[in-house]
């Protein structure tokens, strides 16, 4: 997993902020991330929105995973390692987009839609979530 995940994802956690998953991989990738990564100790599987030919693009995705949640994209804080899903998040209204990873260049990520910019969890600033 990507460095620094499981503490973020526990002090969602302790907040008792609501997280959910959304996934372009289908459903065998999902599987092997639940077996191979644990995920079971973070999502319940039939919660993750993941590509099973049902979903546009990655926004509508988004917007199911907040529908999941009982929140308004416009209240999700979105973490996107991608180009595409950064930029349709912000058509979409999320209301923070938070850009992780070393794939793309962080001023790209930015200019797509991105409020902030990390290169794993361990930058996260727990400021956002306010």
């Amino acid at each position: 997993l990507v460095s620094g995940v499981e503490d973020f994802l526990q002090e969602l956690q302790r907040r008792q902020i609501p997280f959910g998953l959304a996934s372009a991989s289908i459903i065998e990738n999902i599987d092997f991330f639940f077996e191979f990564f644990a995920l079971g100790r973070w999502f319940r599987k039939q919660d993750v929105v993941y590509d099973d030919g049902t979903y546009q693009d990655k926004g509508a995705m988004h917007l199911e995973a907040a529908r999941r949640l009982g929140a308004d994209i416009s209240q999700c804080l979105l973490v996107e390692d991608s180009l595409p899903a950064i930029t349709v998040a912000k058509q979409h209204g999320a209301g923070t987009i938070v850009a992780i990873g070393t794939s793309a260049k962080p001023e790209v990520l930015l200019a797509a839609g991105a409020d902030h910019y990390i290169r794993d969890f361990t930058e996260f600033d727990f400021a956002w979530l306010t």
